[in-house]
């Protein structure tokens, strides 16, 4: 806005010295400066439709008035929660963002507790039932279907004795499933904690492999923002306005990406309309190009990496307090994790199954001959043959295991389809 301000100004007295004298240095002046003025009216509507779109990363910091605006609908679309995907959702200082209770959206409805389910669930488990809890993200929430139609759902009808609590969040990496264990699981007391991620995403990190391309206004972009201090791991809220303090831009975004004393800091990239979207339009085309630029650092991969390990460690120490059994669900063999994670799931094998999944899902969809268009629905997730599947490999998994001890000692028993307590009654 000053710039057009400015570029008028400059109009006007370059007409005035044109009425002085109209010799042809002058009449080129003025020609420059209104075509200048008529430009930076024109590029000033486009950022406004940019600040519309909601894919505005790279205006935040450079204009007041853009910073009011984009202040202004980030407020108006998120914590208002006008929007109903973002009512679906609820805003939570230690999470981020987690499912709503008792909400609607689309095809999903949640509990009074929060979670994907028709039902409430007791704080303790019955004496003679399996309590399995999933964490993770969309594939575990199950987006895309209704709740009958989904893989949690599907487990615990099919067999007997057995409990599942779906904690799955859309859009949750490795981070915020811990840290929902840690807030909520754990209360539930669970005999098995389920998670399908074991190594960080870029989804648990705030840096531009979350925000760039993003419409800022979701409620999912709510997030815990984890530090590593000695030892411990900390944790504090994230939001989409902290992006306008300098320091947590600086630190989060344009360090990482290389961009903080590029040519692209200079102040006409800033202070003119045309500078700015010049600015825009160019971070956004090189933002993969960058981001996988930063992601082949040495130095970022070992600080991922130990934030990875310190993150599993506490999560099995906390489950093997409880006396619970931990199964990661993920996408790797065991032999291509990291070394360092290796020897950590190594040291807590009594109470850690590891289950390359998409191994193991890839196979059976091979057997039966499916095809990616007869197991995905329109969200690219499981549709109700995926999530069958998806039931059944799970469903292989607990039949095969013996879980808990003590009090709460479990084995599945063929003749009567049911998870039995043996420390109470045997299997017939």
């Amino acid at each position: 806005m000053l710039s057009i301000i400015v570029a008028v100004l400059a109009v006007i007295l370059s007409f005035f010295y044109l009425k002085k004298s109209s010799s042809k240095w002058r009449i080129t002046i003025f020609f420059v400066l209104f075509n200048w003025l008529i430009l930076e009216i024109g590029v000033y509507f486009y950022l406004l439709c940019v600040v519309h779109s909601g894919n505005f990363l790279f205006l935040i910091g450079d204009q007041k008035f853009l910073d009011f605006l984009i202040k202004k609908d980030i407020t108006q679309s998120i914590i208002t929660q006008k929007n109903p995907h973002n009512s679906f959702y609820q805003i939570d200082p230690d999470l981020g963002y987690t499912v709503g209770q008792d909400k609607s959206y689309w095809l999903y409805h949640s509990s009074a507790q929060g979670l994907r389910a028709n039902r409430e669930y007791a704080l303790n488990p019955d004496p003679n039932t399996l309590r399995l809890a999933l964490f993770g993200d969309s594939f575990v929430f199950c987006d895309g279907e209704p709740l009958e139609a989904t893989w949690p759902y599907m487990l615990e009808q099919a067999v007997n004795g057995l409990e599942v609590i779906n904690f799955g969040v859309s859009g949750y990496g490795l981070s915020s499933s811990y840290l929902r264990y840690l807030k909520e699981g754990q209360q539930y007391n669970p005999d098995i904690v389920f998670i399908n991620y074991i190594l960080l995403a870029d989804r648990d990190w705030i840096d531009g492999s979350l925000l760039g391309g993003t419409d800022l206004r979701r409620s999912t972009l709510y997030r815990p923002l984890l530090t590593l201090e000695g030892d411990k791991l900390r944790v504090r809220h994230f939001t989409p306005l902290d992006l306008f303090k300098p320091d947590l831009r600086e630190e989060y975004l344009y360090h990482p990406l290389k961009l903080a004393h590029s040519i692209l800091g200079c102040p006409f990239f800033s202070f003119t309309n045309t500078g700015l979207a010049i600015k825009n339009i160019y971070l956004l085309r090189r933002f993969n190009q960058m981001l996988a630029n930063q992601q082949k650092d040495p130095d970022y991969q070992r600080k991922r990496l130990e934030y990875n390990n310190k993150m599993i460690q506490d999560l099995l120490d906390q489950t093997l307090k409880q006396h619970a059994t931990v199964v990661f669900f993920y996408s790797q063999d065991f032999g291509d994790l990291p070394p360092s994670l290796q020897t950590i799931l190594l040291q807590h094998s009594s109470h850690v199954i590891y289950i390359d999944g998409a191994k193991l899902l890839n196979s059976i969809f091979n057997k039966l001959n499916l095809k990616p268009k007869d197991y995905l629905n329109s969200t690219n997730h499981y549709n109700p043959i995926g999530n069958r599947v998806y039931a059944e490999a799970m469903g292989f998994v607990l039949k095969h295991n013996h879980w808990g001890s003590g009090k709460r000692s479990f084995e599945f028993c063929a003749s009567t389809n049911s998870f039995q307590n043996t420390a109470i009654k045997p299997c017939p």
